[in-house]
């Protein structure tokens, strides 16, 4: 719609209509707000920030009326969610991609390899990230398929245009088939 979401306080999220500014709706946490992602619902993650352990939990709001729709205690890293057609990818707190229903909250998938972040979505394909940032995963979300592949140091940037990711490094850019990884051509920086 035409409303704006903004966090006031550590618990507090508002919503605003855009065109009067007048309060259309306020939810307060018990706890602390740590992050969220709005899309067709609101999936805000929040918690009490352990420092050994950091854990978070996720709670979806109708972005119309700030109604709860669901909550999920499974524990959950503080990455910002993100979306596509009506589901929403969020990470464990053990680095776990999981993908959920946005409006149920059912889990529809979870990848099982550990230490992942759940970097940007480009049209179908999930893009992950892990060992620090410097290896790539690609996923389809319409058919479970996935491709690795590792850059000299940390990934900068990554775009799709038509089938193919250009992915940026800090000394190279590599364009690679977004369905498979096959690599087309390399970029050295130096």
């Amino acid at each position: 719609g035409d409303n704006l979401i903004i966090q006031s306080e550590h618990n507090v999220l508002f919503c605003l209509d855009s065109k009067t500014g007048q309060p259309v709706w306020d939810h307060t946490f018990t706890d602390t707000l740590t992050n969220y992602g709005v899309d067709k619902t609101i999936i805000c993650l929040h918690g009490y920030a352990d420092l050994k352990q950091p854990q978070w939990k996720a709670t979806a709001l109708d972005s119309e009326t700030g109604e709860v729709l669901w909550t999920s205690t499974s524990p959950l890293a503080a990455d910002t969610p993100l979306f596509i057609q009506n589901i929403c990818v969020l990470t464990s707190n053990e680095g776990e991609i999981m993908i959920v229903d946005q409006f149920s909250g059912n889990l529809l998938y979870k990848h099982p390899v550990k230490g992942l972040k759940a970097f940007q979505i480009l049209n179908e394909h999930l893009i992950m990230l892990a060992a620090g940032g410097s290896r790539m995963i690609c996923l389809s979300l319409m058919d479970g398929k996935s491709w690795t592949t590792t850059m000299q140091s940390n990934i900068t940037g990554i775009a799709r245009y038509g089938s193919r990711l250009l992915v940026a490094d800090k000394k190279n850019v590599r364009c690679l088939g977004v369905d498979d990884g096959t690599s087309h051509w390399t970029r050295n920086f130096e």
